[in-house]
Parts: C-alpha cells; structure tokens; sequence
C-alpha cells in the first residue's frame, strides 16, 4: 500500500457530465490524482477516495471534513427544480 504524504481535495461543485473539464496532475507536485461525482459533496468525495484505495493509496490519512461544506446540499438545491440529467457534484483528490 502506497503511503500519503501530502494531499489536495478539490471541491469543483455541480457540473453537468458534459462540461466537466476534469483534473489532472500536469505542473503540480502530486503525482496521481481521482476524481468522484455524486449527488453531494460527500459522496462524491467518498467515491474519489474509493478509486484512490483501489489504485493502492492507503487513504485512512485523508481529513474527509477538511474541505466540507457548512452545509451539505445537493445538485438539486443547488440548481433547483431545473437540474438537468447528466448533472453531478465532482470532488478530486490529488496526491503523492
């Protein structure tokens, strides 16, 4: 198992599927990033450190809370009743 020693969490907030530019690693200091999507802050971030574990990242280092919202919320409230299909809250984890 890889061992963390330093971490990012980005919270990129709701975005419809289709215009997510997504999240990489080019010209920082981390070294293999993940990115989740759900329909809060928290599952999407749940699903970010999932991929990670599957890559081998013992991610029981990660402040979960660090980042979090005050209030959690999900794309429907932040969008309201308009919300469009294909729409996701996204949270990356950049690592190294």
């Amino acid at each position: 198992m890889k061992k963390i020693e330093e971490y990012e969490i980005l919270n990129h907030g709701v975005e419809n599927s289709q215009y997510f530019q997504g999240c990489g690693t080019a010209y920082t200091e981390f070294t293999d990033k993940a990115t989740g999507i759900g329909n809060t802050y928290s599952e999407a971030l749940d699903d970010a450190l999932e991929s990670l574990a599957q890559n081998d990242w013992d991610v029981s280092t990660i402040d979960e809370q660090e980042e979090k919202p005050a209030k959690e919320e999900t794309c429907e409230d932040v969008l309201g009743e308009e919300s469009a299909e294909d729409t996701y809250w996204y949270v990356s984890v950049r690592v190294k």
